[in-house]
């Protein structure tokens, strides 16, 4: 059984993220995290679609700029 909730540090290595970007975005909000206590969890399922989510924003600003200079 996989793990659904991981540490910081866990997620960190998942992401290719430092802890310290992590820790910077999670207090702003920037992306899905719980606090249980003092402590971050980050839920894979909601990471992973976090992360789609940039993808997707990522690639439809290149093709903005890709339109606008043909």
């Amino acid at each position: 059984m996989e793990k659904r909730y991981l540490t910081i540090d866990e997620t960190a290595l998942y992401t290719g993220f430092s802890v310290k970007t992590l820790y910077k975005w999670s207090r702003r909000g920037m992306m899905p995290c719980s606090k249980v206590g003092r402590i971050l969890r980050f839920d894979v399922i909601e990471i992973d679609k976090w992360i789609k989510s940039l993808s997707r924003t990522a690639c439809n600003v290149e093709l903005l700029q890709t339109n606008q200079t043909i």
